[in-house]
């Protein structure tokens, strides 16, 4: 009673704030009315400031300032007031819930001068209690503007009870003067506690478009109905768009983090829809086909699609032929590419025919050799580097590589040189003739010379296929010397040969070897030794019958046990055995 003010307190507040407010109006007239008396009058024949005129205004400027200070503390007291009841009651309505259940019976002790004109019956049952709480609080958080505290208590509040049909009235006539939205995140709020789902999405779909904090309320509690409640393809679409436009992170979880999202809608019903909404985030698809890929069983038409899909954006820009550098298709042709060479999972033929003719000759090249088609891969490689021929890169390719390809290379090289043959010959009939290309051709069959040389001895490089390859109208040795292909079949035999001579050489030695092991296993499995009663131990002079255990030496002595105690030398002779027979 001394904190609260009662109703009687509070008209007079008002009033008092009323007062002011009159009386600033008043001011703001006699202000106006003292601006307009002239700044300056003459006194005894000299024009002079006029001081009456300066003094007033600067009284009523006076007057209006400590006006405001009044209004600002009235209201102040209004705003704290509230609060203090709002704060109050939270903690009233945590006490309730702690101490009783719904079926409790409360008493309330009656004071004797009531506050005002709420009379509550002395006994009222629990859920009775917390519906006249709950509804106080909703009306005071969207009077008092407070949002936050609003969807907090609405999404977090244990046992709410709260009348439906009041509050609905009570949001009704306050959602025109509610600036803040409260009325109407409430009316959405309250809707899914009544379990109407479609509902709340249409209200949470209406506030979309308004402040960044309600639409951040409305993105979160947007993705919770639809993936705890939403069964329907088109609903589930209809109402995702709001939020994957306002929010994607949030929106994305609608898809990624719903197991059973697909028992209503396929992943390519979903990526179509998501291509639609690409004009508001252009990395929805990219974004869902990560998710699907991420397992490791996941299908291979998944990493085929991701893969394509970046593809495609590439071939969206209308200048991607003739401008690779455009950031654009920098950023998704960096993307495919790590991707293609970070899993093995896509189908390479789709992508390949996708590719073709675009310029991405580093992905096809990968492509092809994901496949085992090398004379493809070579190909690409010619395209980038046939005409400078500078061919370290495709030789450490070919060296690479499991299977033998050198030879391959070699024949595109003769291939491409030849070619330029050709138009030399046209450009000589034309009676134009090109040295240019007699010097580019001229540069590709003397790096092909110095490449049989480089790479005669190399396993890598098939003999027999060179050979095949070989023009007809090279000779061994031409009218300059130039002796570069005998060098190259000289080196090449003498390899075979060599290679042939070390195999029989290691074949015949494990041969001996094997032969040796056996003859000595013969020998000692071979090996005996006959005692008679006669025979004495050689060391003591003792007979050896009566013994139980005997040392037989690798030299055909026999001792007692403990008269050879060194089993590595004969105790007789002194010849030392080795201690091992190695096979």
């Amino acid at each position: 009673p001394n904190v609260l003010p009662t109703k009687s307190q509070n008209t007079m507040l008002k009033n008092l704030i009323d007062r002011a407010s009159e009386e600033r109006k008043r001011l703001d007239e006699s202000l106006k009315l003292a601006k307009e008396l002239p700044p300056k009058i003459a006194v005894n024949g000299e024009i002079v400031e006029n001081e009456e005129r300066a003094i007033k205004i600067k009284k009523i400027e006076e007057s209006i300032e400590n006006i405001g200070f009044k209004v600002s503390e009235f209201g102040h007291l209004f705003v704290t007031g509230r609060k203090f009841i709002i704060k109050l009651t939270e903690e009233m309505r945590a006490r309730l819930v702690s101490k009783y259940n719904f079926d409790a019976v409360i008493e309330f002790v009656r004071l004797e001068k009531p506050l005002n004109r709420l009379e509550l019956p002395a006994k009222q049952k629990m859920e009775e209690v917390l519906t006249t709480i709950d509804n106080s609080l909703l009306k005071m958080y969207i009077n008092e503007a407070m949002l936050q505290e609003l969807y907090a208590f609405l999404t977090t509040a244990e046992t709410l009870k709260h009348d439906y049909k009041e509050m609905s009235e009570f949001i009704e006539l306050r959602k025109e003067k509610d600036r803040t939205f409260a009325s109407r995140v409430c009316k959405a709020l309250l809707e899914y506690h009544e379990k109407n789902y479609i509902g709340s999405l249409d209200l949470w779909k209406k506030l979309g478009q308004e402040t960044r904090e309600v639409r951040d309320m409305g993105c979160k509690e947007t993705c919770k109905i639809i993936k705890n409640h939403i069964k329907r393809k088109q609903d589930i679409f209809t109402y995702a768009r709001m939020v994957l436009v306002v929010n994607v992170e949030e929106g994305l979880k609608i898809f990624t983090e719903n197991d059973e999202i697909t028992n209503y809608a396929t992943e390519d019903e979903i990526l179509h829809y998501l291509e639609g909404l690409e004009t508001f985030q252009p990395e929805l698809r990219e974004r869902y086909l990560e998710h699907l890929t991420e397992p490791e069983d996941a299908p291979q038409r998944f990493f085929t699609l991701r893969a394509l899909l970046y593809v495609n954006k590439m071939k969206e820009k209308s200048n991607f032929m003739t401008d690779l550098k455009n950031p654009e298709v920098v950023k998704n042709r960096d993307a495919f590419y790590k991707f293609i060479l970070m899993t093995d999972k896509y189908n390479p033929g789709t992508i390949i025919d996708e590719i073709k003719g675009l310029g991405l000759y580093d992905e096809e090249i990968h492509l092809y050799t994901m496949q085992g088609l090398y004379d493809d891969a070579l190909d690409s490689y010619m395209k980038i580097h046939g005409e400078d021929q500078n061919f370290d890169a495709v030789e450490d390719y070919c060296l690479q590589q499991e299977v033998p390809i050198l030879a391959l290379f070699f024949k595109k090289i003769l291939a491409f040189a030849y070619s330029k043959r050709k138009r030399i010959e046209a450009f000589k009939i034309s009676g134009n003739p090109s040295k240019k290309l007699e010097k580019e051709m001229s540069g590709l069959l003397g790096y092909a010379k110095d490449f049989l040389k480089k790479y005669a001895a190399s396993e890598k490089m098939d003999m027999t296929a060179v050979l095949k390859s070989l023009p007809d109208d090279w000779k061994l040795l031409d009218e300059e010397g130039d002796d570069s292909l005998f060098d190259y079949l000289v080196m090449s035999f003498s390899e075979k040969q060599g290679q042939e001579l070390n195999a029989k050489l290691v074949r015949r030695l494990k041969e001996m070897e094997v032969l040796n092991a056996e003859a000595k296993l013969a020998k000692l499995q071979s090996s005996y030794v006959l005692i008679s009663p006669e025979n004495v131990c050689r060391v003591c002079g003792k007979k050896l019958a009566s013994a139980r255990t005997l040392h037989i030496f690798p030299n055909g002595i026999v001792t007692h046990t403990g008269c050879g105690k060194r089993l590595q030398v004969c105790p007789v002779t002194g010849v030392k055995f080795a201690k091992k027979i190695y096979f």
